[in-house]
Order: structure tokens, then C-alpha cells, then sequence
């Protein structure tokens, strides 16, 4: 198996692969998988048999602009695949404020934390009457962390 790499109109990428897809589905090609990192604009991977097999399936198809001469090795494009997604996480007593929504810039303070449907429920902290609300942690910036 070697692996690929085509030049396509950037901002194509998933229409190309869409359209390999329903032209080679339920065939015997020699194509296993295809992969645009979206960070990477013009350019699709292609894991395959060998490079007749890639040409073979990308022959007159609209918005391939050619395949690279160069096998490219796997360690090469798994930082693609790495998740760098750090979580914060957020606990009962934490100081936050409040990014997105009606109360925007508000500083509130965390009640309860329910990680399965990533809510919190807080406190508003410069009101006069302690008005509780629940609130998506994705709108939540920390400011405190309560074990700080």
C-alpha cells in the first residue's frame, strides 16, 4: 500500500472526494481510504494499491489539478490525525465569566458542573440578587480555578 498525495482547486477537496467516492464505491480499485486535513486546502490523501490505481480512479474528474511524484510516508501526515484539543476542566467554586450570550463579560460563579450535557449552572456575582443560570461550558472562560 503506499500512500499519495493529488493537487486539487482549493476549497474542493471534499467535493473531489465525495465524487471518487461514488465513482469507485462497490468496485475493486485498489483505493482504501482518502483524508484532507482541512488545514491543508488543495490537497487530498490517498492510501492505494500503487500510483496506477490513484491515476486510474482520478482520470478526467473536474478539479484535480495532478498527483505529486513522491510516496509520502505515514509519519509524515499523522500530526494530522493527533487531536489537540485541550479540555478545561471546570469544578464547583471556579470563577468564571461569561463569554457568549445576554450576559456577556458578566463574572459568575460556578454551582454545579454536569459533564454530560457540558452545562454548568451559575451564580452571577456583581448582581444584587443571586440569579441562578445554566449555561453551555463551551460560553464559560475560567478565570479562578476554585483548587488554585
Amino acid at each position: 500500500m503506499v500512500i499519495y498525495t493529488i493537487r486539487t482547486t482549493r476549497g474542493r477537496e471534499r467535493l473531489i472526494m465525495e465524487n471518487m467516492y461514488e465513482k469507485l464505491k462497490g468496485k475493486d480499485n485498489g483505493i482504501y481510504a482518502m483524508f484532507h486535513p482541512p488545514s491543508l486546502r488543495g490537497y487530498v490523501f490517498i492510501e492505494a494499491k500503487d500510483k496506477e490505481s490513484i491515476l486510474a480512479s482520478i482520470a478526467h474528474m473536474p478539479n484535480i489539478r495532478g498527483i505529486l511524484h513522491e510516496e509520502v510516508a505515514l509519519d509524515k501526515i499523522e500530526h494530522y490525525f493527533a487531536k489537540k484539543e485541550e479540555k478545561i476542566v471546570f469544578d464547583q467554586g471556579d470563577m468564571v465569566e461569561i463569554i457568549r450570550g445576554p450576559f456577556k463579560k458578566e463574572k459568575a460563579k460556578i454551582k454545579t458542573v454536569n459533564e454530560t450535557k457540558e452545562e454548568a449552572r451559575v451564580e452571577l456575582v456583581n448582581s444584587v440578587v443571586p440569579i441562578p443560570i445554566t449555561i453551555k461550558l463551551s460560553q464559560l472562560k475560567q478565570l479562578e480555578s476554585h483548587n488554585d
